[in-house]
C-alpha cells in the first residue's frame, strides 16, 4: 500500500502540533510494517520530524523569509505552499491513498489536485469544530477567517473526499452532526483516535521532580495563552512554583506572552523555553509535577495523553471534549475560573494523597490509547477502502 500524507500546515514553524504528531506517528508504524508512505510537507513540519523511513517531498512556504513573525507571514505561507503544489503535485508519484491531517486550505486544495491527477482515494482528517472569539479584535479577525476557509473545507470533504475522520469524542460527533447537516452522508465518516507511545514512555528513567508545572501547546489564542500568567500570579501568591512553557507559534504571540509575564514580574516563576523535539518534550514532562493546560478549544488533547502516560494530574478547563475522553484524571476546572484553577493547581501540589489518586486515575485512562493498536486500526480501515474500490471496479 502507497500512501501520501499531505501536511503543509506547519509553515516554516518547527514546533510539533498535535495533528501532524498524529500524521508521523501512524505513518511510521506503517512504513514499519512494510507499506510505502510518502510526505508533501513544508521546512516546518520536515525538521520538526524527520524520519528515515518516510520519503518526503517539500513544497515551499516563504519566497525570503525564514521564520515567520505574525500571523500574515503564516497566511503567506499557505497560500505559497498551495500555489507551489499546482506544478508539484503532477509531478509525485502515484499512491494509492492520500491523507490530509487538516482541513486548511493548504492541504485540501494539493489534496483535490493529487485526486484529480492520479485517480487516488482521499482521507480527510478534521480536528475540531472552529469557534469564533470577540475577546480581541485581532483574535476576532483570525477566528472569523479561519472559519470560513473551515467551511470552505468542509464542501470540498463534501464533494471529493472518500472518507472524513472524526474523533470518537464529543467535538467529533459535533462535527459529524455539523458534516451531515450539509449534506456529507454518514458512511463516510469515521471515528477515530490519538494515542501515545507507551512503551517508549515507560521505558524512560524517572526523573527526579524538577518543576512543578509544565504547560506544552502551540502559543496562540486558542490554547489559552492569555490565562497563563493570571492563574500562576494566583499560584505564587502562595507558593514559590515554577512553570515551564514548551511550544512556539508566531513571534507577535510569543512576544506578548512574554510582556505578560515581564509586567507581573513572573520572570523567575515562568520560564518560556520555546520549541522542542520530542524526545526533549518527554523529558521536561518526566521532570514535571502536574501538566497545566488552561486551553480554551481542543479536538482530543495529545499533549494530555502524554502528561498522563508520566502519571501527571492534569488541571485544564471542563471542557466538553474531555468529558467522555478523559472521565478521571484531569481536574476541570469551570471556563474562566482564574481562582479555581490556581487552587486546585495548589492543592494538588500540597496534598500528597489528592496528587497519588489523580496520578493514578491518570495512568489509568492513558492506557486505552496506545499508537500501536491505534495504527493497525488505521491500516485496517485503509485496506478496507482499497478492496471496496477494487470491488467497484470489478
Amino acid at each position: 500500500m502507497k500512501i501520501m500524507y499531505i501536511i503543509t500546515g506547519s509553515g516554516l514553524n518547527e514546533g510539533m502540533g498535535g495533528s501532524s504528531m498524529r500524521s508521523v506517528e501512524i505513518a511510521k508504524r506503517l512504513a514499519k510494517s512494510g507499506h510505502e508512505i510518502y510526505f508533501l510537507t513544508t521546512i516546518g513540519c520536515y525538521e520538526a520530524y524527520k524520519n528515515k523511513n518516510i520519503c518526503w517531498y517539500l513544497l515551499p512556504a516563504s519566497i525570503f523569509k525564514k521564520k515567520e513573525k505574525y500571523f500574515f507571514d503564516r497566511l503567506s505561507a499557505y497560500i505559497i505552499s498551495t500555489v507551489s503544489s499546482f506544478w508539484i503535485v503532477p509531478k509525485l508519484p502515484k499512491c494509492d491513498l492520500i491523507y490530509t491531517d487538516s482541513d486548511y486550505f493548504c492541504d485540501v486544495i494539493p489534496a483535490i489536485l493529487y485526486k484529480k491527477t492520479h485517480k487516488s482515494l482521499w482521507v480527510a482528517m478534521t480536528h475540531h469544530k472552529v469557534k469564533v472569539t470577540y475577546k480581541k479584535p485581532r483574535d476576532s479577525i483570525v477566528s472569523s477567517v479561519t472559519s470560513i476557509l473551515q467551511s470552505f473545507a468542509y464542501f470540498q470533504f463534501k464533494k471529493y473526499a472518500d472518507k472524513i475522520f472524526v474523533y470518537k469524542s464529543d467535538m467529533g460527533q459535533l462535527i459529524t452532526n455539523h458534516l451531515i447537516s450539509i449534506g456529507v452522508s454518514s458512511s463516510k465518516i469515521e471515528t477515530v483516535a490519538n494515542g501515545v507511545n507507551l512503551e517508549f514512555i515507560n521505558s524512560i528513567q524517572k526523573e527526579s521532580k524538577i518543576y512543578d508545572a509544565c504547560f506544552i501547546g502551540g502559543l496562540r489564542p486558542s490554547k489559552g495563552i492569555y490565562h497563563i500568567v493570571p492563574i500562576w500570579k494566583k499560584v505564587v501568591e502562595t507558593k514559590n512554583a515554577l512553570l515551564i512553557i514548551v511550544g512556539g507559534g508566531l513571534k507577535e504571540y510569543e512576544d506578548e506572552l512574554r510582556s505578560l509575564i515581564n509586567k507581573e514580574g513572573l520572570e523567575s516563576h515562568i520560564k518560556m523555553l520555546g520549541a522542542k523535539n520530542h524526545d526533549e518534550t518527554l523529558n521536561i514532562l518526566a521532570k514535571s509535577k502536574i501538566f497545566f493546560f488552561p486551553s480554551n478549544e481542543e479536538g482530543w488533547g495529545i499533549a494530555i495523553c502524554e502528561a498522563m502516560a508520566f502519571g501527571l494530574p492534569v488541571v485544564a478547563w471542563d471542557l466538553p471534549v474531555y468529558k467522555t475522553l478523559y472521565p478521571k484524571g484531569v481536574v476541570k476546572v469551570p471556563i474562566g475560573n482564574i481562582q479555581q484553577f490556581s487552587k486546585d493547581v495548589l492543592e494538588l501540589l500540597a496534598d500528597k494523597n489528592r496528587y497519588e489518586k489523580v496520578s493514578k486515575d491518570s495512568r489509568e485512562i492513558v492506557s486505552m490509547y496506545d499508537w500501536n493498536d491505534i495504527a493497525i486500526r488505521e491500516m485496517r480501515l485503509f485496506q478496507t477502502m482499497l478492496k471496496d474500490q477494487l470491488g467497484e471496479k470489478d
